[in-house]
């Protein structure tokens, strides 16, 4: 009996060892998740460091957050970097998102940086953004309206493919190339106004825009590369010419 006593014991001595370990990983899962000092509910993004003095947003940590406030300025192991880029799906699937302020300090948002941001509804991206990668905002379905700065030169493959309740689009004379699927499905889409500069719409670009009214202007004697079912679906086009 004193031999089984012990073994028994022994037993629970070590089963209270193994536990430990599982034990104090569990409590500090909960303290992360409880804890008003919650890193990720507090600074819930991941920066890249790009040069010596500037840095990227390269991931959110919390799919589960609605708002965001990028910093122009972060500290990292106490060296300050300015946000100058929002990266390759930094917020990918966050699903969640409503509203995101972009500091002026931005001048890329790179690709897929926002796809499947389905509730995503309020984004103004600063003047001062010369890049928008492909895929940018694609399956944003609830964004209503984008205004895309001035210093874009190009719309990318599918940057806003199936934007659903996407309305308004205010591309600027700076845009030459329109590329393929860019404005895909957007099925909300009722107007829009393709400037002078553009040389060339790719294919699909406009493909499932249930009737938007379609404005291209021309400069005098020039031409619009238009690509394969560029405007399917579209039943109202206009062309203007300019002088």
């Amino acid at each position: 009996m004193k031999t089984y006593s012990g073994i028994k014991a022994m037993a629970l001595v070590a089963s209270i060892i193994l536990m430990i370990p599982i034990s104090i990983n569990w409590y500090s899962f909960l303290a992360r998740s409880f804890s008003d000092d919650n890193d990720t509910s507090v600074n819930p993004l991941e920066y890249k460091i790009l040069t010596d003095s500037t840095a990227a947003v390269s991931k959110c940590l919390y799919l589960g957050i609605d708002t965001i406030s990028i910093p122009e300025i972060i500290s990292i192991e106490g060296k300050e970097y300015t946000v100058t880029s929002i990266g390759y799906r930094a917020f990918y699937n966050c699903s969640y998102l409503e509203n995101i302020e972009i500091p002026t300090t931005v001048k890329r948002i790179d690709v897929s940086a926002f796809k499947n941001c389905s509730h995503l509804e309020n984004i103004e991206i600063p003047e001062c953004v010369t890049i928008i990668g492909g895929h940018a905002f694609q399956n944003c379905s609830r964004l209503e309206r984008i205004k895309i700065p001035a210093s874009v030169t190009s719309i990318e493959e599918s940057t806003f493919n199936g934007c659903s309740k996407l309305r308004n689009v205010e591309i600027p004379e700076s845009v030459t190339i329109i590329g393929k699927y860019a404005f895909q499905n957007c099925s909300s889409l009722y107007w829009i106004e393709i400037p002078t500069n553009v040389t060339k719409i790719e294919d699909y670009a406009f493909d499932g825009c249930n009737n938007p009214y379609v404005i291209i202007y021309y400069n005098s004697g020039d031409d619009v590369v238009i690509g394969y079912n560029a405007f399917k679906g579209c039943s109202f086009i206009t062309y203007k010419y300019t002088e």
